[in-house]
Parts: structure tokens; C-alpha cells; sequence
């Protein structure tokens, strides 16, 4: 299950501004320029899920390094240890528990994120800001696949702590980030050779 969702959870970050003729939001545009900059981006984060009555399904929480297009590394810390690194063209995805491998091309999985779909937020979504802080992001084509909405919550911070994302089968998954921040590029986080190994720094 854990591993249909990390498709859906995030897999290309690549930022395209959108279009001028949309009302703009100087606090999503600073998000997506900051997602944009140069490096690896690492973040930290818990994943919850919930079905459609809203009863909690399942509680993720793990580190995540991404690097456009299609290079990522998640460690999943919490509640059992795994590691998926994909590479640009396939993915691996190691479960230690039950010592198990799982690999495949990029073309056996089929992924909707919400990050991909913020290269054209502005063409996607219509953004309606509430409060201060708060934007909801209701889609208006047909593109975003299953998702119908998605809610950032941001603090003083350029990114959001907060991110919802409600489907059209009712179900809800809610990522909380920890942090995110930019680091300098190294090849290792994306190597099928790290695998079965921990490069969160403790």
C-alpha cells in the first residue's frame, strides 16, 4: 500500500511559473521558486492517510532527497524501515523487515502527484486564498487525474508545514513537513548501490 502512495506522494518537482493572465499569490509564487533552486531539495515529513469516512488508514514518516526530473530517495523511518530510490528511468524499493527487493521501470507505475502538478498550478487549479496563510487549490481540468483539491498551510516559512490532499474517491492524505532546505548535489542518494543503507544523518 505504502508503496502505490509514494507515486502519488511525489515525483517531479520541476516548477513552471504558469500563466500571467491568472490572479497570482506571492506567497505560492515564493514556494515554488524556493522548490526551484538549485541542489537537492531534502525534506522531512509524516504521511497520514484516511478513507473516505475519515478513519485513518495509515501514519508514514521518513526523509526525502528529490532532484529534477524523476531522481528521489525516500526513507521511510516510521512505522517500518524502507528505502525507494528511483533514478530517473527506474525504481528500486528495498523493505527490511521483510528483506525484500521490488524494482521496476518508471512505466510499470502509474502516479499522479500533487508536486507535478504544480508546473502548471495556475492552469490546473483555481487558487482560492483563505486567511492569511491558507490557499485551497480546486481543480478545474481533467489532469489532475484523481485529485480534486489540495490545501496548503503555510507559517513563517517559505514553504508550507501543511499540505492536504482530498481525492474524488473521499479519501485524504495529509503530509506535515518537518523542514525542507536545499543541498549541495551528490550523486549517492540516487545510486541503486545505497539501497540497503541509511544516509539520513543522525
Amino acid at each position: 500500500m505504502k508503496k502505490s502512495l509514494l507515486f502519488i506522494f511525489i515525483v517531479s518537482l520541476f516548477i513552471y511559473s504558469g500563466y500571467a493572465k491568472n490572479v497570482r499569490y506571492k506567497r505560492i509564487d515564493n514556494f515554488l521558486s524556493f522548490m526551484n533552486k538549485k541542489g537537492i531539495l531534502e525534506l522531512g515529513f509524516s504521511q497520514s492517510i484516511y478513507d473516505y469516512s475519515g478513519e485513518k488508514q495509515a501514519e508514514y514518516s521518513g526523509v526525502m532527497w528529490y532532484k529534477p526530473k524523476r531522481l528521489f530517495r525516500i526513507e521511510y523511518e516510521k512505522p517500518d524501515k524502507e528505502i525507494i530510490i528511483v533514478d530517473g528511468k527506474s525504481f528500486k524499493d528495498y523493505d527490511f523487515y521483510d528483506d525484500e527487493m521490488n524494482e521496476g521501470s518508471l512505466e510499470d507505475v502509474i502516479f499522479i502527484s500533487p508536486f507535478t502538478l504544480l508546473k502548471n498550478v495556475y492552469t490546473y487549479f483555481k487558487i482560492e486564498k483563505k486567511g492569511k496563510n491558507n490557499f485551497v487549490l480546486e481543480s478545474k481540468t481533467e489532469n489532475t487525474g484523481d485529485i480534486e483539491s489540495i490545501t496548503f498551510e503555510f507559517d513563517s516559512r517559505n514553504y508550507p508545514n501543511k499540505m492536504s490532499v482530498i481525492f474524488h474517491s473521499g479519501s485524504i492524505t495529509i503530509y506535515r513537513f518537518r523542514y525542507m532546505k536545499k543541498i549541495p548535489f551528490q550523486k549517492k542518494y540516487f545510486l541503486f548501490s545505497t539501497i540497503k543503507t541509511f544516509l539520513r544523518s543522525r
